[in-house]
């Protein structure tokens, strides 16, 4: 069972519709509502849901929508983590969102999220998380004197996953493939701006959390 963290809703139809086409089964999916609930638009938990299927095509999902104060608060992804762990009824964990580690760290979410993310860990619960698409330097609310990760991707209890871009061959099979970047392939909305899969040392979780989970 795959359990998908999101704030934006998705449409069934869509789901099912992307299923038949590929001669999928048509996999089980259970909505849990934390706090306000799923309310955005994004398409991000439409393309989660597909590729997770598309990976694994016998697996249930179960999506966690949150949201609170009218959006992606850093309060409702803890409480999300927090059901994903008193639940107990997944396997695998994905999370496709990501924000400037300091400013978990500044409005103190930083620690209440790597305990539910620990907690995960000692459950056996795996937790992949997007690395984000602005390198080393993700955006701040205040923005620091220095290259800022995403969290949770930087997390010492997570795989961060970062984008490639997929080269193939004529006959449609893998050829090669690279850490995905590109020096003006983004926009801020008024101009292009450079972009890449997010990379970098944590600033707020020590090397050696990192390094002690490795070794156990």
């Amino acid at each position: 069972t795959i359990g998908i963290l999101g704030c934006d809703q998705f449409l069934t139809s869509d789901i099912v519709n992307f299923e038949t086409m590929f001669g999928m089964p048509d996999a089980p999916i259970t909505r849990i509502t934390i706090d306000d609930g799923a309310n955005g638009t994004d398409p991000e938990p439409t393309i989660d849901l597909e590729w997770s299927l598309a990976i694994a095509p016998n697996a249930s999902i179960v999506y966690y929508g949150f949201s609170s104060m009218g959006g992606c608060s850093f309060s409702s992804m803890e409480d999300a983590m927090s059901r994903v762990v008193s639940d107990n009824q997944v396997g695998v964990v994905s999370i496709s969102l990501g924000s400037c580690e300091s400013d978990f760290q500044g409005f103190g979410f930083l620690q209440g999220l790597e305990n539910e993310f620990q907690a995960a860990a000692a459950l056996g619960q795996s937790v992949f998380v997007s690395s984000g698409d602005n390198g080393a330097y993700t955006p701040c609310s205040i923005p620091p004197n220095s290259p800022v990760v995403s969290y949770p991707a930087s997390s010492a209890f997570v795989t961060a996953v970062g984008g490639t871009s997929l080269s193939t061959n004529p006959n449609s099979t893998y050829a090669s493939e690279t850490a995905w970047g590109s020096s003006n392939g983004c926009s801020d909305g008024t101009k292009p701006i450079p972009c890449g899969s997010g990379e970098g040392p944590s600033q707020d979780i020590r090397s050696e959390e990192h390094t002690s989970e490795l070794q156990s």
